[in-house]
Formats: structure tokens, C-alpha cells, sequence
């Protein structure tokens, strides 16, 4: 019995003992959890008077707000003496996303493709374009994709990938046509 009171008096002393580094880490968490709803907040703000970036204010909302909350894990991880955690997560992270990387190679060329067309903008929405064989009307731009009509009123949805990596002619953007 008495090792049983003795082993709960140590254990007892290593929880007060870690106890402040468990503070430091919940206030952090906190502190990132707030950061990242005030950013998301100004960012969607933002996102809103943005014409041409409204439809992906919600993506990229989403996209800043994981990319904080992962920052305050790890950093809490770290500060509460979990730094191997940290690390392995971290490590882990980068191994998955190389193996998703390349079984879903043409997703994430889609998607990149997608995100690197909604800040370039070649091209808006009612413009005529030309991509390889397709010739027609844009009526929308997603971020895995463009649908385009054309002249005869055949609805196509072009990969973005496609159209970022293709030559694209824009009849309309310089306002001759």
C-alpha cells in the first residue's frame, strides 16, 4: 500500500510540475485559434469587394485558417516538451503529402492550375476564348475547371490544367471584338 501512496505522490508532483508548460501550450492554442478566426474574418472582408475573387473566398478562407491552426498545434506540441511529436507530425505531413502528391497528380494540377488562373486572370467570365480546338464563350471559372460554351451551344468544362498549360487566345480582353 505504501508503494501504491508513493507512486501517486510522483505522479501527482510531475503533473504539477508539467502543469505550467500545459497552460503555455492551451493559451497558445487559443491564441492561434483566435488569430486564425480574426484573419479569417478580414480575409473574407476582404475576399468580398474582390470581383474576381468572391467565388474562392470560401477556399481560401478555409486555406489560411487550417494553415494557422497547424502552426499553433506544432508550436504548442513543441512548447509543452512534445517537440518529437512535432517533428514526426511535421514529417509525416510532408510524406503523405508527396504520396497524395503523386496519386493525384492531375487533381492537384487542376487544382494549382485552377488557383494560379484565379489570380492571373487571362480571361473573365462572358470573354470568347480559343484553348487548342475549342473555341467559345466563358460562363464559368471554377478551380478544377472552366466551363466554356460553345458556338453551338454545347456546354464543355476544360480541365484548368489544360488551359494553363495551353496556348489560350483572348478575343475579347482587348475590346476589338
Amino acid at each position: 500500500m505504501e508503494f501504491f501512496r508513493q507512486s501517486l505522490a510522483a505522479d501527482w508532483q510531475a503533473f504539477l510540475d508539467f502543469s505550467p508548460r500545459l497552460l503555455y501550450g492551451l493559451a497558445l492554442l487559443l491564441f492561434f485559434y483566435t488569430v486564425g478566426r480574426v484573419v479569417r474574418f478580414a480575409l473574407g472582408k476582404a475576399l468580398e469587394r474582390s470581383d474576381k475573387l468572391r467565388a474562392h473566398a470560401r477556399y481560401v478562407k478555409r486555406l489560411v485558417t487550417w494553415a494557422i491552426n497547424i502552426v499553433g498545434w506544432l508550436l504548442a506540441l513543441g512548447v509543452m516538451g512534445f517537440s518529437g511529436i512535432a517533428a514526426s507530425l511535421l514529417a509525416t505531413g510532408g510524406i503523405v503529402a508527396i504520396v497524395l502528391g503523386f496519386a493525384f497528380r492531375e487533381i492537384g494540377e487542376n487544382l494549382f492550375a485552377g488557383i494560379f488562373l484565379t489570380f492571373s486572370r487571362p480571361f473573365e467570365i462572358g470573354d470568347l476564348v480559343k484553348t487548342g480546338d475549342l473555341t467559345g464563350t466563358v460562363k464559368a471559372i471554377d478551380i478544377r475547371s472552366v466551363h466554356i460554351r460553345t458556338p453551338d451551344a454545347c456546354d464543355v468544362f476544360v480541365p484548368s490544367s489544360q488551359i494553363f498549360s495551353n496556348e489560350l487566345y483572348n478575343y475579347t480582353r482587348d475590346g476589338l471584338r
